[in-house]
């Protein structure tokens, strides 16, 4: 029996999807797909970051509701887990020895992040935390890291993330972010190599239809000094936490996007 795999994807973009029932097999496992929320399922039409000291974003507000969705699902599921990928994902094969450690080992998460940090080319961990899964390394994620489009999110972590009933931010800055109140009640980890990557860094001529709408978005940063003090403080509090930590600097293994770079399914 397989976990989940869910997809978010629009109603307007089913080439999207067509291209996901691609990549399903490839990766030799049945893809869900969520439809994306549509705007009459958002509580507001506008939200301003203090995180981030900006408007969100439609498309931002629109993706921290369409990934509610599946974490609603995942915790009123029968499956203990579930992955969770957006519709631009290029998904390495992976992803099945992830999932036969993730169902046969008592390893507690909350959040897997699977894609590419994109902070960089190395990231932080627990030197405690380290998981062998047989070709895959998985590490307790102390770093910041940014990317929705490829989680495996527990049970637990669903219910943790249902509490966030409106975005304060990116959904991925929410999860991720050192500055997101919940973070630190996130157990994260990462997986190495990478086994899930964006369409746009593999190619920055992509078809319109593809093309991801949420970096070209958001508002415009608005200062303030309160805000920026708290932020100042919140990196204290963060250096402060990981004192707790036997801190250990990894490299990103990036092996598996030369393997896919031929398996875009463009």
């Amino acid at each position: 029996m397989f976990p989940p795999y869910y997809v978010t994807n629009l109603d307007t973009q089913p080439e999207r999807w067509q291209r996901m029932e691609k990549v399903s097999q490839f990766i030799g496992r049945p893809i869900t797909r969520i439809p994306a929320a549509s705007p009459s399922e958002f509580k507001n039409k506008s939200y301003f970051s203090e995180q981030l000291q900006r408007p969100l974003s439609f498309p931002e507000i629109g993706c921290f509701y369409s990934h509610r969705k599946v974490w609603e699902k995942i915790l009123s599921g029968p499956s203990p887990y579930a992955f969770v990928f957006e519709d631009d994902a290029v998904i390495s094969p992976k992803i099945t020895t992830l999932e036969e450690f993730l169902n046969k080992e008592s390893f507690s998460f909350d959040i897997v992040h699977i894609e590419n940090p994109r902070k960089g080319p190395f990231f932080l961990t627990d030197r405690n935390s380290i998981k062998d899964a047989s070709s895959i390394k998985l590490f307790r994620l102390l770093s910041q890291s940014v990317g929705a489009a490829g989680l495996a999110i527990s049970k637990r972590g669903a219910e943790k993330l249902l509490q966030v009933t409106e975005p304060f931010a990116p959904v991925d800055e929410i999860m991720l972010s050192k500055y997101s109140k919940i973070w630190k009640n996130l157990l994260i980890y990462q997986t190495n190599p990478v086994l899930v990557w964006q369409l746009d860094e593999f190619k920055s001529n992509l078809p319109s239809s593809l093309m991801s709408t949420i970096d070209n978005t958001t508002g415009k940063r608005q200062f303030n000094f309160a805000a920026n003090i708290l932020k100042l403080f919140k990196k204290i509090d963060y250096l402060a936490y990981l004192t707790k930590f036997k801190k250990e600097k990894i490299k990103l293994d990036y092996s598996e996007k030369e393997v896919l770079k031929d398996q875009l399914f463009l």
